[in-house]
């Protein structure tokens, strides 16, 4: 994973993103607010978690080198949920 510190998340961004994601899912013409670069993007050039934590592709390969490596460490956030079983057993 790179190390860039990541920016702060804006969470009325975070919420307009997650609301618009429940009204118009993959609709390639609504365009969504990266939480890291504040550009607008369509569906198609984004990560989340059904629009929770919405990142754009660029950032995501900026910030965690991929897409997919964003997607499960920060959009889903599986490596806290995965130290949350740990602690559990």
């Amino acid at each position: 994973m790179k190390t860039n510190k990541l920016p702060k998340i804006d969470n009325e961004i975070n919420f307009h993103n997650r609301e618009l994601f429940k009204r118009h899912k993959f609709d390639g013409t609504i365009k969504y607010t990266c939480l890291f670069c504040k550009e607008k993007k369509d569906i198609f050039s984004m990560v989340s978690n059904n629009g929770e934590r919405m990142i754009c592709t660029m950032c995501a390969k900026k910030y965690f080198g991929s897409p997919m490596i964003a997607v499960n460490t920060f959009c889903i956030g599986i490596k806290s949920h995965i130290n949350e079983l740990k602690q559990k057993r």
